[in-house]
């Protein structure tokens, strides 16, 4: 739910005023409270060390995903247009990375196996 007001006051003197008050109407400016709400929970959440570790947890894996696309597999940009055309691309390239873990994996697995056997 959001309030919306006109400011009156706020726009004389101001060197853009010909570009916000057009047709003799003052600029609206609008206020989210729902959003606004939200966003302190937000706050209050990250606040305690519970959330703060959580968040710089889930940095830490998020950012390992990413820089490996980005700079191991030269993701840096779509070559496709359009949402539908992204999406599938970004998800064959996260499936090729998924594959990729799992098969080094299960090369350390085989590995440990083979070990296992010789000693």
């Amino acid at each position: 739910m959001s309030q919306m007001y006109a400011e009156k006051g706020h726009c004389e003197g101001c060197p853009r005023r010909s570009q916000c008050f057009r047709f003799g109407k003052y600029r609206r400016v609008g206020k989210n409270v729902v959003m606004e709400e939200l966003q302190g929970k937000v706050d209050e959440n990250l606040g305690c060390e519970e959330g703060k570790g959580l968040c710089r947890q889930r940095s830490i894996q998020v950012e390992g995903a990413f820089g490996i696309l980005k700079q191991d597999r030269g993701m840096t940009r779509f070559r496709r247009r359009g949402l539908k055309g992204v999406k599938m691309e970004f998800l064959l390239n996260c499936l090729g990375l998924n594959l990729y873990k799992y098969h080094l994996f299960w090369l350390k697995q085989r590995a440990n196996n083979l070990m296992g056997k010789l000693n």
